[in-house]
């Protein structure tokens, strides 16, 4: 388990103020003021100082960036694509399309199907 802390914490129903965040395997187990929790005696823990701890955003109609257009990118290309977005706040999108063919479409619904398929069989 580690834990971050931050001055504030946004939920989106909330702020929390002098923020810690505990988490387990990828997975956010805690979130709480110090005010009123602390962390674990031997939890690593990163500090974020001044900065606000956010959720992330989801992107609900990109076509692609950094070269990647998500009609044919290449699996090197989307995890770029996709490395791109995290570093900007995204934690999930939604790859939109263009007009195509119906067999060009049909071509890339079927990769990005295939790399959501593998990312959950293989998590990295």
């Amino acid at each position: 388990m580690i834990a971050f802390t931050s001055k504030v914490l946004y939920t989106p129903l909330r702020r929390i103020d002098n923020a810690l965040v505990s988490v387990e395997n990828g997975v956010v187990v805690s979130v709480a003021s110090r005010n009123d929790s602390e962390a674990a005696p031997n939890q690593p823990l990163t500090e974020f100082g001044d900065s606000a701890i956010v959720p992330g955003f989801f992107d609900v109609h990109i076509h692609g960036a950094v070269g990647c257009d998500v009609m044919r990118g290449s699996a090197a290309e989307m995890k770029k694509f996709e490395t791109f977005l995290a570093r900007h706040g995204v934690t999930s999108y939604f790859p939109t399309t263009v007009t195509a063919s119906l067999d060009v479409t049909l071509t890339a619904l079927e990769r990005l199907a295939g790399a959501i398929e593998n990312e959950i069989s293989h998590p990295e």
